[in-house]
């Protein structure tokens, strides 16, 4: 996909997954994991930006979902 298009559907997930535990939820059953974290090396600073900040959105509601993310190679993917 273009960037243009993977920066809109990172943002749209952040803004899902902001909102509520079950939102964030809803995001992580998507399967987005671990396909958002390789965005974390895209070319497209926008594209990294807002893959972050979708990740930060679901892994702030509960240590169970930031748990996930790190089990799904998160902590690899941001350093």
């Amino acid at each position: 996909p273009d960037g243009k298009l993977k920066r809109q559907v990172c943002a749209c997930l952040a803004q899902v997954a902001k909102h509520s535990v079950d939102l964030a939820e809803v995001v992580v059953e998507a399967e987005v994991f671990p396909k958002i974290l390789n965005l974390l090396k895209d070319m497209d600073v926008y594209v990294r930006k807002n893959a972050a900040t979708a990740i930060r959105e679901v892994a702030k509601h509960t240590p169970e979902l930031a748990q996930l993310i790190v089990n799904a190679g998160g902590v690899g993917a941001m350093v």
